[in-house]
């Protein structure tokens, strides 16, 4: 498995990785566990294959992947079933790096092999600004 990405959580506690057809969640306390496959219930699809991965600071238990496919991909650590929560397109090429802002309402930046930057606002749906 490639490893494109990892980022902790904003507590400190897990560690998301990411990559081609890749994104697992480890505990950082304790012994070395086998971690959560945020992919195992979703539909494998090559978008899923992750170029970066950053946590929500306003919701520890979601994260962001930029996919290969252009589209930015919300997931929820906590929830059973398809982790998947929604599918944000927006980009023409691949999403190179995600970064989750600090402020209230929550929102991301999403740079692309488009040269484009997208501001989105994570309590809307389909909200995005270029």
């Amino acid at each position: 498995m490639v490893v494109n990405s990892c980022a902790v959580s904003p507590d400190g506690s897990r560690v998301a990785v990411a990559g081609r057809e890749l994104l697992r969640t480890y505990s950082l306390s304790g012994a070395a566990q086998q971690g959560v496959d945020l992919l195992a219930h979703t539909r494998k699809a090559s978008s899923h294959s992750s170029n970066d991965v950053s946590w929500l600071s306003q919701r520890p238990a979601q994260l962001v992947t930029g996919s290969i496919s252009g589209e930015v991909l919300l997931w929820d650590t906590t929830r059973r079933g398809s982790r998947l929560v929604r599918t944000m397109a927006g980009h023409g090429r691949a999403v190179n790096r995600v970064v989750c802002t600090s402020d209230e309402p929550p929102r991301l930046l999403s740079g692309s092999q488009d040269c484009t930057v997208r501001l989105w606002d994570l309590n809307v749906r389909n909200a995005a600004q270029l």
